[in-house]
Parts: C-alpha cells; sequence; structure tokens
C-alpha cells in the first residue's frame, strides 16, 4: 500500500517537472529539452543524464536539482535521490515543504519509517498555504502509522555516549572524604525495543536497559533494566496509553532495588501544531539488599504537558507533581518541577535543542525539615543523517541549593554520542 501510494505521489513531482521547464535558463537548452523529452517518454536514466548535463553547464537554481531528484527517485537511486532533495530543502526554503514530502517518498521506499514520519509531519507543518500538498502529507502520515500499527515489525533503539562528569557524588567537593575524587570521565550505553503482540491489536512489548560506566570510580557505576507491556488506544484527536512493567536497578555492580510500575498517559491533539498530554505513573519499590532498605516504598508522578510545534521551532513546557512515601524519611520527598524546552532546526540536519528544569523538593517528615531547590540548564546540538543515525553533543549545568549545606552542589556534564533507529 505504501509503494503504490510513494508511486502515484510522485506523479505530483512530475507536475512540477513540466513546471519547471517554463523556468529553465538558457545556459543549455537542448539538454533541458532533451530531459523533459525523455522524461515523458519514461527514459528516465536518459532525463536523469540530461538534467545532470544541463546542471554541469550552467544552468542553476531549484528547477534542475528538482528535476534530477525525481529522475533518481524513478530508477530507484533513492540515497541519491534523498541527497538531492535534502540540499533543495536546505538551500531554498521556499521549496522546503516539497522538498522535505520527496524526501518522505524516497524514507518510505527504503523501509525508514520513523524518519518518512518526521518528513511528512515537516511537510504539513510548512504547508498551511498548500492545501494539496498538506492533505498528501497527512494521507501518507495516515499510511504510515497505520502500516506500523499492522505489522511485525519491532523498533529497536541504540544509543551510546562517552563523556565527563565533574561531580558524581552529588556532593560540595569540601565535604568529601579524603582521597575520593567528585569527577570522572563515563560511557553509557542504551537499547530499547518495542514491538506489537501478534495477533492483539494494540497491545506492544516493550524492554529497555541503560548503563552508566564511570571509568575513574566505578563504584558509582549503574543500570537499570525494564520490561512491561502496554496498550495503545486511538480515536479522533485523542491518543492513549497505559503500560505495566517489572524492573531492577544496580549501583557499583550490585543490585540496588526492583520496581513494578504503571505509566498511563492521555494525549489530546489541540490543533496541527499543539498538544496536551496528561500522564500518571506509580512505582512499588523494594530493596534489593537490607542495607538499603530506606528506600523501600512508592512513588507517584501527575504530569501535565503542552508542546507546539511549528517547523522550524518546537516548544514545549510541563509541569509535574511527585510524591515519594518511603520506609526513610530521608529520601520521601515531595516534589515540583517544572521543564522547558526549545528546539530549533538550524536546517534539515541540524537542531539545537536549549532546555531548563526548575525542581523543589522538601522532605517534610525529617526531624529537621530539609528542603532542595535545583536548577538544570541544558544545550544540545544534533545532527541526523539520512541513514537514521544521529550525532548527539549536550552540555549540562546543575546547581543545587540546599537549607542544609551538606546537601548543596554543582555539577557539569558534557557528552557526545550516536543514536540509531532501527
Amino acid at each position: 500500500m505504501l509503494r503504490i501510494v510513494a508511486r502515484f505521489t510522485v506523479r505530483a513531482c512530475c507536475i512540477y517537472l513540466s513546471f519547471a521547464s517554463s523556468i529553465a535558463l538558457a545556459t543549455d537548452d537542448t539538454a533541458w529539452d532533451g530531459g523533459l523529452a525523455a522524461y515523458a517518454n519514461g527514459e528516465y536514466s536518459t532525463a536523469l543524464i540530461a538534467f545532470q548535463s544541463a546542471l554541469a553547464a550552467g544552468q542553476s537554481g531549484p528547477a534542475v536539482y528538482y528535476n534530477i531528484g525525481v529522475c533518481q527517485f524513478q530508477i530507484e537511486a533513492y540515497s541519491d535521490a534523498a541527497a538531492t532533495f535534502a540540499h533543495i530543502s536546505m538551500q531554498y526554503p521556499k521549496m522546503r515543504a516539497l522538498a522535505e514530502y520527496n524526501r518522505g517518498l524516497v524514507a518510505v521506499e527504503q523501509d525508514r519509517f520513523q524518519s518518512a514520519r518526521q518528513y511528512f509531519l515537516t511537510t504539513y507543518e510548512l504547508s498551511a498555504g498548500d492545501q494539496t500538498l498538506r492533505i498528501l502529507a497527512s494521507t501518507m502520515l495516515r499510511r504510515i502509522e497505520s502500516n506500523t500499527d499492522q505489522s511485525s515489525t519491532w523498533t529497536v533503539a541504540l544509543s551510546a555516549n562517552a563523556g565527563y562528569d565533574d561531580n558524581i557524588v552529588l556532593r560540595d567537593d569540601i565535604g568529601l572524604p579524603l582521597g575520593v575524587s567528585p569527577e570522572s570521565s563515563l560511557v553509557d550505553v542504551f537499547a530499547s525495543v518495542r514491538g506489537p503482540i501478534t495477533g492483539i491489536a494494540g497491545l506492544y512489548f516493550n524492554a529497555n536497559a541503560y548503563l552508566i560506566s564511570y571509568l575513574d570510580n566505578d563504584d558509582f557505576d549503574q543500570g537499570q533494566f525494564k520490561i512491561g507491556f502496554s496498550y495503545d488506544w486511538t480515536q479522533r484527536n485523542w491518543h492513549a496509553r497505559i503500560g505495566i512493567n517489572a524492573g531492577f536497578s544496580t549501583i557499583g555492580g550490585d543490585s540496588f532495588d526492583a520496581s513494578r510500575n504503571l505509566d498511563a498517559k492521555l494525549t489530546r491533539v489541540l490543533s496541527a501544531t499543539s498538544s496536551l498530554r496528561l500522564r500518571y505513573r506509580i512505582a512499588d519499590i523494594s530493596a534489593a539488599d537490607a542495607i538499603y532498605a530506606g528506600i523501600d516504598g512508592s512513588r507517584q508522578i501527575y504530569e501535565i504537558a503542552y508542546q507546539w510545534n511549528q517547523a522550524p521551532r518546537r516548544f514545549d513546557v510541563a509541569y509535574a507533581f511527585e510524591n515519594n512515601d518511603r520506609a526513610d524519611p530521608g529520601v520521601s520527598a515531595t516534589r515540583n518541577r517544572l521543564r522547558l524546552r526549545y528546539r530549533y532546526s538550524l536546517n534539515p540536519a541540524w537542531t539545537i535543542d536549549l532546555g531548563g528544569e526548575l525542581r523543589i523538593s522538601r522532605y517534610t517528615d525529617l526531624a529537621l525539615e530539609r528542603t532542595e531547590d535545583l536548577v538544570a540548564l541544558k544545550v544540545g546540538l544534533n545532527r541526523f543523517f539520512e541513514s537514521d543515525w544521529q550525532l548527539l553533543a549536550q552540555y549540562q549545568h546543575f546547581t543545587n541549593s540546599a537549607t542544609d549545606d551538606a546537601f548543596s552542589y554543582d555539577r557539569n556534564q558534557l557528552s557526545i554520542g550516536l543514536l540509531k533507529i532501527f
């Protein structure tokens, strides 16, 4: 189904191909006209050579590149077509919506549905004045979602990062024992898998693992592992997901805790550019060893989030309330969190992320009540590749101010790594 739609919608490219002939420069009319004639006869390889000759002869502008990209698509030179449409998107802003749409068609042919979805979303956002293109993008988005829901294809994400953390102990270094350094280089890896359960529409299996190793102090190495199921439901502008999972974590290579978790989300699409999400999470937590018995208990989080997304900008704001009921009052915090995130696409390949969070924690069950105010700031730079690889570079700064000076600290983290979605 997707392939047929892709072939059909490429005829929209052909319409533009004919239009492009009227704005061709006179640098090489013979090559240009020959390309148009060859394309009309279905001789796409010949047409491609002709348009490339026109380009080499000095013809410029989006028309020649666009016609080259269409021909590359028709002869199934998808990697070349992807590069051509990416060039148009970056160099000719007025053509970006149509170029992103065709990048989506190419990605569909390459079975890169995650990327295709993003390209069609961008097309939809950029094509407010072109209802035909917006309808085409919307149709492709629905078909991708339908294909994903009904297929047996599983989604796998893998990432690996290397970096540096100047305060892994979360303490002011003045109060550290002799010989203990708060600084360390680090390596972390993340893997997740999600896929549909055959025969039960909307039911999915989920699993993920996260490991971080501090190369200069392995006592602080951490690991988190979860496995579970979720059920998805969509109706018009509403989307709901409820999931259950079991997990455990390690610290310094030893077992730390085990948890049973429930996660429920309800999203309402408000418009083509905005959505509202409500989320509730509850975890029942048990210590893996008597030495950590103070963490026994539960954690509940209530969250409301708003997202506005209109290319090239995206803005997210979220508020969360967290309540911990643990055996040790020293870890039974009540927290209020406010998060802001702004993403700007410099071009189709590069994006910059700016983020901030304010977290206010109160430990009211202690004999001497403690309050902590954490401010976190983040700057990130992402590079997207046609192969669905992403290069991620990130810097974060944390300042924690506490009424008990022993819990006040500053922290800086720097990391760079790769992410791949299969």
